[in-house]
């Protein structure tokens, strides 16, 4: 009987300690919640009004439990006088990945991209809407150690993934001394700083963890941070779920 006690107890704190070393912060829900990309660079001068409608979305209804927004600084305007730190070939990449996809490919600044389709009704302030159950649903966990994981349930078997994940800025404010922004000072809000992807290749229910995002450096700083994820079939980079929230 007290082994018996013993047994229990010992599984109990078990699951406590299972418990204390993962906080759940983010979560899909069941429904499709929309992936708002916007390819962004500090070097055009058209892209600060789309930088200030997405900071908008800071106050829209719906933000991370709707749609998710995240915005990825490319660098083939880098040539301009001035060099986006924001920006990486690997976000470049990514846009021209989804504009191979279309029937008029385009890749362009700013560029607007919902769900893995071109938009490019952003000045009218609506994002298009897709209400829909989802049958995958994410949930993205912090652990003690400052390591991420992202839960997937509901993936088809025999189906390849990509699940990605990103820590994103806010309140960001940069100064730009020359190109064609020279003498602004620009704000970002929901700017990539770093991203991470893992495959999930068995396409069953799936718990993938991710190293700790890259320390940022000075120039960096944000008032405040978020996390957000999405998964992809492996062959197509348009998302199928996210997830995001406001990092505590």
């Amino acid at each position: 009987m007290r082994f018996l006690r013993v047994a229990i107890f010992f599984s109990v704190g078990l699951l406590v300690k299972f418990a204390e070393a993962q906080t759940l912060v983010a979560s899909s829900g069941k429904n499709h919640v929309q992936l708002v990309e916007l390819f962004s660079s500090e070097s055009c001068s058209s892209c600060p009004p789309a930088d200030e409608w997405v900071s908008g979305l800071k106050d829209r209804s719906g933000l991370f439990t709707r749609f998710v927004p995240v915005v990825f600084h490319v660098d083939y305007w880098n040539h301009l006088d001035w060099k986006d730190e924001f920006s990486s070939n690997d976000m470049t990449r990514r846009q021209q990945r989804l504009a191979q996809t279309w029937s008029q490919p385009a890749v362009y600044t700013p560029g607007f991209i919902v769900d893995g389709k071109e938009w490019r009704g952003w000045r009218e302030s609506t994002l298009p809407r897709e209400e829909r159950p989802s049958s995958i649903e994410l949930k993205v966990f912090k652990e003690t150690d400052g390591n991420y994981s992202v839960q997937a349930e509901g993936l088809r078997s025999g189906t390849s993934y990509s699940i990605r994940i990103a820590k994103l800025g806010l309140g960001i404010v940069s100064k730009i001394a020359s190109g064609e922004n020279s003498g602004k000072t620009l704000t970002h809000d929901f700017v990539v700083l770093d991203w991470k992807t893992k495959a999930v290749s068995d396409g069953k229910d799936s718990k993938v963890r991710f190293d700790a995002f890259a320390t940022l450096d000075k120039k960096k700083t944000a008032s405040k941070f978020a996390v957000v994820a999405w998964i992809e079939k492996t062959n197509s980079p348009a998302p199928l779920q996210a997830a995001g929230a406001l990092l505590k």
